[in-house]
């Protein structure tokens, strides 16, 4: 007979609740229902219904098991009581498949359990017995994550501190992870990279006494300090006529004059600007290069006639008429550069927190950081104007600017690129950088109709003398030595102590050049016109001359002298010259064009020199 499964359900209802269900009957059949003589059929292809002894008709409680060659096996699910005559109730589902999970298994009488036989519709294969973590299908699984599937899980919570900035964070609200917000001038906040000079509005100096030095709020003291600097920007007293100040201890005392104020200069910087210092005394206490050896040259792209100055990390500054200005590394490979889009002839300067200061003919001055980054920049000549060296007093950097009227003189601007007074007298031109005492008085030439005279200038911008003299000096630097006598070329040699009185004067075969000289100890080394350098005591006496040759071959550059006495220059003829503290010439080196460019001596035996092949040359080992 046929029937639906509901019908059988209730035929074995009626067979359970009429006869009791009996002892197991254990099948190994297929899916059919109905069983004769011990459950030879199952249900679900394992336990079934089969007749016990006395031939009553059973039927099992229902288990789940897969159908594994017949004989898989799950606990019981039990829907009545275990007693004697309770209701079993077998349910199959609609489709039978291989790996099914249909286990019956019938206890009999009064221990009997009742039971349910399930059978999934869809194939599972016999791999796949377990649950599979399905990223998507609504469920978070024991295998599945935040991370792993947000879909099923959610989105992780972010949690600042984990390295990661991420889409809920901010530098506000977490600088750990996404970085500490830039600063903002004007917010009302004087935050981490403001200062006093940088912000104002939000970093002004507000308590009594403090200025603004340097970016940073200070109260000027010349307690204990006899003379140089305050520590704060400014100048204490200046020592008397013949005395020099002793910047260290800040006292003042007789003897032979220092390289002026070296507090203002990068603290381990082998030549930080024209001269190696604010005298121009030229002399560095280390040696330079044995042989002619090129290390490594660097193409600028444009002649070089500036003079390289060498940071404490071996970083070389220098600029090229082709209007860049290059830091270079050690090595010879290009740092950065920054085009001012006009030609550079100022040798630049480094200042005591690494910043370093620098003209360009488009009339600025600039101050970088090491990292090539704008400080500040300074308009300070019109648009004729030729910028030449700068130089670093007690608070004040200097630049020279002529060949524009309306702007030519000697320029001062604190650190903070502030200006603070121009020097003009006569026709105003200055051709070159002003030496510095160690008391902040400058020394330079100025023109006067078409000759040039000399001046000294107090710290704070005023006449300290003036020569009255025409000196017949052409873009001549001049340089301090001992007891503060002032050196100046001009046709020779001329000796004038700070208060302009000339000392002596001597008329060697120098002739007029660019360049400037060098001391070195109770000597004076000076290069002309004539292509002869000239060695002469502090009294003008000549010591020695060493002719740099034919062809024409005048000397521009200011030499510098190493630890040993050799000094190092370039000339016309397009020569880099060593020669000995007895004149002699140690060795030479031919470039591929004149040489203007003033030599820096560096750490390590050392030599840079630019030439107007618009390369620079680096000689050692």
């Amino acid at each position: 007979m046929k029937v639906r499964y509901g019908q059988f359900f209730f035929v074995v209802l009626t067979i359970c609740v009429w006869a009791g269900c009996g002892d197991n009957g254990n099948g190994t059949g297929t899916d059919t229902i109905g069983g004769i003589d011990g459950g030879q059929d199952g249900i679900g292809a394992d336990d079934g219904i089969g007749q016990d002894g006395a031939g009553s008709t059973d039927m099992g409680d229902a288990g789940m098991g897969d159908d594994v060659e017949g004989d898989s096996f799950a606990p019981p699910i039990d829907t009545a009581n275990d007693d004697g005559g309770a209701v079993d109730t077998a349910v199959e589902l609609d489709a039978d498949t291989t790996g099914g999970v249909d286990t019956v298994d019938g206890e009999d009488g009064e221990d009997g359990e009742d039971g349910t036989a399930v059978e999934p519709d869809a194939d599972i294969s016999e791999e796949d017995t377990a649950e599979v973590a399905e990223c998507g299908d609504g469920v978070c699984n024991g295998e599945e994550s935040c991370a792993t599937c947000p879909t099923d899980c959610g989105s992780c919570l972010e949690t600042c501190g984990n390295g990661t900035c991420g889409s809920g964070e901010t530098c506000t609200s977490c600088p750990q992870d996404c970085g500490t917000c830039p600063a903002v001038c004007g917010n009302g906040f004087c935050e981490a990279g403001e200062g006093c000079a940088s912000c104002a509005a939000d970093c002004a100096c507000t308590e009594g006494g403090q200025v603004c030095y340097s970016d940073a709020c200070c109260t000027p003291s010349c307690a204990g300090i006899t003379c140089g600097s305050d520590g704060c920007g400014g100048i204490c007293d200046k020592c008397v006529f013949n005395t020099v100040c002793n910047v260290g201890a800040g006292l003042c005392e007789t003897g032979t004059a220092s390289c002026g104020d070296t507090s203002v200069f990068q603290p381990g910087s082998p030549w930080p600007t024209h001269g190696y210092c604010a005298s121009h005394q030229g002399r560095s206490p280390l040696a330079g290069p044995a042989t002619n050896s090129v290390k490594w040259t660097f193409t600028a792209g444009g002649a070089i006639s500036a003079s390289p100055v060498i940071a404490a990390d071996g970083t070389i500054y220098v600029g090229s008429k082709n209007g860049k200005f290059y830091a270079i590394n050690p090595d010879g490979t290009e740092k950065w550069a920054y085009d001012t889009g006009k030609p550079i002839e100022s040798s630049a300067s480094i200042g005591a927190d690494s910043t370093v200061y620098v003209g360009s003919n488009n009339g600025t001055l600039y101050a970088f950081t090491p990292k090539g980054n704008i400080k500040w920049s300074a308009k300070v000549g019109g648009a004729f104007a030729v910028l030449r060296g700068t130089n670093l007093g007690q608070g004040v950097v200097t630049i020279g600017v002529h060949n524009d009227n309306d702007t030519k003189g000697l320029h001062t601007l604190t650190f903070d690129g502030l200006p603070k007074w121009t020097f003009f007298k006569g026709d105003g031109d200055v051709f070159t950088v002003p030496a510095i005492d160690a008391n902040g008085n400058m020394y330079l030439a100025l023109s006067s109709s078409s000759d040039y005279v000399v001046w000294g200038i107090k710290p704070d911008g005023n006449s300290l003398f003036s020569t009255g003299q025409s000196v017949s000096a052409q873009m001549s630097p001049p340089s301090v030595g001992s007891g503060n006598i002032v050196y100046y070329k001009a046709n020779g040699v001329r000796a004038y102590n700070t208060q302009g009185t000339l000392q002596w004067s001597a008329d060697t075969e120098v002739g007029q050049s660019e360049g400037g000289m060098a001391i070195d100890g109770n000597k004076i080394i000076v290069g002309g016109a004539y292509g002869q350098l000239v060695a002469m005591d502090t009294n003008g006496k000549k010591l020695w001359s060493f002719a740099a040759g034919a062809p024409a071959s005048a000397i521009r550059t200011t030499p510098a002298v190493d630890k040993d006495g050799v000094v190092y220059f370039g000339a016309d003829n397009m020569r880099v010259y060593a020669v000995t503290n007895a004149g002699v010439e140690k060795w030479s080196y031919l470039t591929g064009n004149k040489v203007y460019s003033s030599p820096a001596i560096g750490k390590g035996g050392l030599l840079v020199v630019g030439s107007e092949d618009g390369k620079l040359y680096a000689f050692g080992q």
